[in-house]
């Protein structure tokens, strides 16, 4: 008998021989040697094959370690062992005294603080303010675009009827018209130039700002740089890394900038919030002066009363009353003039130097702020703190009474609590702003309303679903019971209202406690969200 074909062997090991051949193959192979050798090694290279191309193996899921009791005891224990470390250092930093003028140096003073926060505003203002709100403004309109969306459908899928009311809130929507008294530019530059009248308010928004003309409305501004030459017969409301007023403001000055210049005039008020201001030797005010800044330095004249909130103030000028500064360092020099009472509040009684030259029409009174006892040791803490636990602690066991499953959220691995963490920042940061977006038109008002009276109870919620979370992992209850349930929250609280009061962490707790109480609240809404069943067909009958 003849050998046959290699091919016809490799079809037999495959097993893909009809069967009348695979008999024949097989008879052949019974009597012949050099054959079966063959399908041996085909059969051999088919299970190599086989091994080569078989995919790896998954390793094992390593199973998450649930959160234990020594979990959060190694956690409390870290945490006051950093505070007890960072007191000591920080306190010593506080106290570091800076050279005069170079107070701004020390992130722990006065100055320092208030020039290291508008460095930062301006720092924002200039690189990334524009794609910042881009950015938001694009969000939060596709988050409320896909509510408004999801709402319709849901609406109109229940109810048909619903169809008119949509469309008519459709065209009320579309008969609202924004208001004309109000004239906008933007751009690199934005100018009313010398000898032009603005019969309006103007809002700009451009790097430089510059009003040489009459703008008859008031102004509001946002920019690095702007100017007035000109005259603003209203107010002037602005934000922007530098503010210089060289003409004339009939209304009051509203300033939050980095440094702020006055070298006109200014017929009412002036309110800055700035790194540093400036009143120039030809600045005047009529009015009052109210400044929170790091070094305000008072060379013109004021009419009226000034209150500053500042590292450092210099007066050279005239005040036409009264003076009140609570800051770090206070100087009158032999030009300046106070027409009333002179309280200066102060560390230290050598920062307070009045030359001999110096005018102070009233009284001078230096107050010391020394430091006082520690609210720890005052009974009132420990009452308001007692009041603060039982109402949040009646307030989470009544809840669980009534409505049990509001505390079904479990989060039992470190991925779900940094998962619970990142829904409840974005919720934090993205419900006040659609609700503010959804404020803006007549209709959206009651949405938005009611978004932020949730989101508000959703805050206070938040540290009883953590101190529940916090209780449960610690005590383990065997059984959902209220009294277990008591005992858990009652233990969580305890443990969070100790947390908040570390020195220098006790923010950055309740922070983190608000945004994971946030998100757990985000996940159990999830869980309650219906879901339709799967439509489920029955056959017709007959068939």
């Amino acid at each position: 008998m003849s050998c046959l074909p290699e091919l016809t062997y490799a079809v037999y090991v495959d097993g893909e021989l009809p069967a009348q051949e695979t008999l024949h193959v097989e008879s052949h192979l019974a009597a012949c040697d050099r054959c079966r050798a063959l399908v041996e090694a085909l059969r051999a290279e088919n299970r190599l094959l086989a091994e080569v191309l078989q995919p790896a193996a998954e390793p094992a899921a390593v199973a998450a370690r649930p959160l234990g009791p020594l979990d959060i005891l190694w956690t409390t224990v870290g945490v006051l062992a950093a505070a007890a470390l960072l007191q000591p250092a920080l306190a010593w930093l506080a106290g570091l005294s800076a050279p005069l003028g170079a107070d701004w140096l020390n992130p722990f003073s006065q100055s320092g603080q208030v020039g290291l926060i508008f460095r930062s505003v301006s720092y924002f203002l200039e690189e990334g303010v524009g794609t910042v709100i881009s950015t938001i403004t694009t969000i939060s309109a596709l988050v409320l675009g896909l509510l408004v969306l999801a709402g319709g459908v849901f609406l109109l899928r229940r109810r048909p009827s619903a169809v008119a009311v949509l469309a008519t809130l459709a065209l009320a929507l579309l008969a609202a018209q924004p208001a004309a008294a109000l004239e906008r530019r933007k751009g690199a530059a934005v100018s009313v130039p010398e000898g032009e009248t603005l019969d309006d308010t103007l809002l700009a928004h451009a790097e430089v700002v510059n009003i040489d003309g009459v703008l008859t409305g008031n102004l509001i501004a946002f920019g690095q740089q702007v100017t007035v030459t000109g005259t603003v017969q209203g107010d002037v409301l602005v934000c922007a890394q530098n503010l210089d007023i060289k003409g004339t403001v009939e209304g009051n000055v509203f300033a939050f900038a980095q440094q702020v210049n006055v070298g006109g005039k200014v017929r009412k008020n002036v309110h800055a919030w700035a790194g540093g201001l400036l009143l120039e030797p030809a600045g005047h005010v009529d009015g009052d002066v109210f400044v929170f800044t790091g070094q305000a330095t008072l060379e013109g004249s004021i009419g009226h009363d000034v209150f500053a909130f500042a590292g450092s103030v210099n007066v050279p000028g005239n005040i036409g009353r009264n003076l009140t500064a609570r800051t770090d360092r206070l100087t009158l020099l032999g030009t300046a003039q106070v027409g009333g009472d002179l309280n200066a509040y102060l560390k230290n009684a050598r920062r307070l130097q009045i030359d001999p030259a110096a005018i102070v029409a009233g009284e001078t009174t230096t107050h010391l702020r020394r430091p006082g006892a520690s609210r720890y040791a005052k009974p009132r803490f420990y009452f308001w703190q007692g009041i603060s636990l039982a109402s949040a602690f009646l307030t989470g066991f009544l809840l669980f009474w009534l409505f049990p499953s509001l505390f079904a959220t479990r989060l039992e691995t470190a991925g779900a609590v940094l998962k619970g963490i990142g829904i409840g920042f974005v919720a934090l940061v993205a419900t006040p702003i659609a609700a503010i977006i959804a404020g803006i038109t007549l209709v959206g008002l009651p949405l938005a309303v009611l978004s932020l009276a949730l989101w508000v109870i959703g805050l206070y919620l938040a540290k009883i679903f953590v101190a529940a979370f916090i209780g449960r992992a610690l005590t383990r209850p065997d059984r959902e019971q209220p009294a277990q349930f008591a005992l858990a929250l009652l233990v969580g609280l305890v443990i969070l209202h100790v947390a908040f009061y570390l020195p220098y962490l006790g923010f950055l707790i309740q922070l983190l406690v608000l945004v994971l109480g946030l998100g757990m609240s985000v996940l159990q809404v999830h869980r309650w969200w219906p879901r339709r069943p799967a439509a489920q067909t029955t056959a017709p009958a007959g068939l």
